[in-house]
C-alpha cells in the first residue's frame, strides 16, 4: 500500500535523510500521520499549520512494511515512535491531493474505517490499544 506525508521542504529534506517520519506528539496523538492513497482530501485535517511543519506544501509518496493502526479517509495513523518508509516521489502538495486522494478506498460504514489491512492490536486495562 502507498501513503502520503504533508510536510514542509525541511521537513522533507530530513524525512529524506534519515527514512522515516517521527511520531507527531502532544498536543496530537502521539502517532505518524499520513494519508493512504485512494484515501480522502481534507485541506482542514492534513494542512494543519500545527507541528513541526511550517506548512504542508511538500508531499512525499512512500511505502512501509509495517500496517496502520488506524485508517480513516483523511488520515492513517501509527502508533510507533518513527516510521520506516521508502520514499517513491517528492512532489507539491496541491498535484499530489488530486492525483491520489480520489476518496476511492471503500470504508465500513458504521465505523469510518478504510477497508485496509491493519495492524493487530490488544487492549490495556484502560481499554486503549495497544500495538502488538
Amino acid at each position: 500500500m502507498k501513503y502520503l506525508h504533508f510536510t514542509d521542504l525541511e521537513g522533507a529534506k530530513a524525512i529524506k535523510a534519515s527514512g522515516h517520519i517521527k511520531k507527531a506528539g502532544p498536543p496530537f496523538a502521539n502517532a505518524v500521520f499520513a494519508i493512504a492513497v485512494g484515501g480522502a482530501y481534507v485541506p482542514s485535517v492534513q494542512q494543519t499549520k500545527l507541528g513541526r511543519a511550517k506548512n504542508r506544501l511538500i508531499a512525499l509518496l512512500f511505502t512501509t512494511p509495517l500496517l496502520p493502526d488506524v485508517a480513516f479517509p483523511e488520515e492513517v495513523m501509527w502508533h510507533l515512535d518513527k516510521l520506516p518508509i521508502d520514499i517513491e516521489k517528492v512532489m507539491p502538495a496541491k498535484f499530489a491531493a488530486e492525483k491520489y486522494l480520489d476518496d476511492s478506498i471503500p470504508r465500513d460504514p458504521d465505523t469510518e474505517v478504510l477497508k485496509i489491512p491493519l495492524h493487530p492490536f490488544t487492549m490495556d486495562d484502560e481499554g486503549n490499544k495497544i500495538r502488538d
